[in-house]
């Protein structure tokens, strides 16, 4: 009888380590199905109970946080992973658990679960990463130097909605830039997402970020101006704060690469009618400052006339 108990307790022991091993998998790879995620909440609910049991015994369960935080081939860990898979359940078991797991990757060199949920434009779960953090902050970092806001700038959901919660909750970071020196507002111009111009250039606060330059001395005017995106452009120029006087690595200040970007044997003079430049929706109650002859040449050179 003895040796009958024994050899049943030692398989029901197998059976359980099998299936907290099983479980370990899922974790790490919430979403292989469509029906995985509901079987990844539940092995997860499992994991973390076992781990806040006391006289739990089994590896799986008492290294669940060293678990959570290990990092699979991308360098991203079971959070990540959930964050993918858009499972708020799944995202919230991991938190309440780890709630520093929000702040990976530590050294700010990956891509962390809040860029992935802002370029899913998954604004929700963002507000969901900020909530279950519990003071720690969480990491904004993506790759190649790319922030939240970078990819907020990057992708087409409720881009403008996600700008504004981010900044909100860590203005700092609308400076930041990515490997070739941009902020997310280079970015936002070179993707003609006109309405997160539009948003930047009309906060008080963020008037330090518009005049940064890139790796090639450009601000985000000199991109407006080289791409010929006319609402881009007259979101910025709308602003007083933003210089046109500013030289990028060649020199040439946003006015010289708009009169470098004029067709040869162009001309321009002072009796061109400028009344669909004055009341565009875009540029309505600017104080322009310029020239005659600069506003010629910048609105030729983006195809205004």
């Amino acid at each position: 009888m003895g040796t009958q108990q024994a050899s049943s307790s030692s398989s029901s022991s197998a059976a359980a380590a099998a299936g907290e091993e099983r479980a370990c998998v899922i974790l790490y790879n919430p979403v292989q199905s469509p029906s995985m995620p509901g079987l990844a909440r539940l092995m997860v609910s499992r994991l973390i109970g076992l781990a806040k049991t006391e006289d739990d015994n089994s590896g799986c369960g008492s290294n669940l946080k060293e678990l959570l935080r290990k990092e699979n081939y991308l360098h991203e860990t079971a959070l990540q992973d959930a964050v993918r898979s858009g499972n708020k359940e799944i995202i919230t078991e991991i938190l309440e658990f780890d709630p520093e797991l929000a702040s990976s990757p530590m050294d700010g060199t990956g891509t962390s679960p809040m860029y992935i949920a802002v370029l899913l434009g998954r604004v929700d779960i963002a507000k969901l990463l900020h909530e279950m953090s519990k003071g720690n902050n969480p990491s904004y970092s993506g790759p190649e130097g790319q922030n939240a806001l970078h990819a907020a700038a990057l992708q087409g959901k409720d881009s403008k909605l996600a700008v504004a919660y981010l900044i909100k909750e860590r203005p700092e970071i609308a400076g930041f830039r990515d490997s070739k020196g941009r902020t997310f507002l280079h970015v936002a111009v070179e993707r003609k997402k006109s309405d997160i111009v539009a948003h930047a250039s009309s906060i008080p606060s963020l008037a330090w970020i518009l005049n940064l330059q890139d790796n090639d001395g450009s601000t985000a005017m000199h991109v407006a101006v080289q791409l010929a995106h006319i609402k881009s452009f007259c979101s910025l120029l709308r602003n007083t704060e933003v210089k046109l006087n500013i030289p990028n690595n060649k020199g040439q200040s946003p006015l010289d690469v708009s009169q470098s970007n004029i067709p040869r044997g162009t001309f321009y003079d002072s009796v061109i009618d400028f009344s669909i430049f004055f009341d565009s929706a875009f540029v309505s109650g600017v104080d322009f400052k310029l020239s005659m002859g600069h506003l010629l040449v910048i609105c030729m050179s983006l195809k205004w006339l």
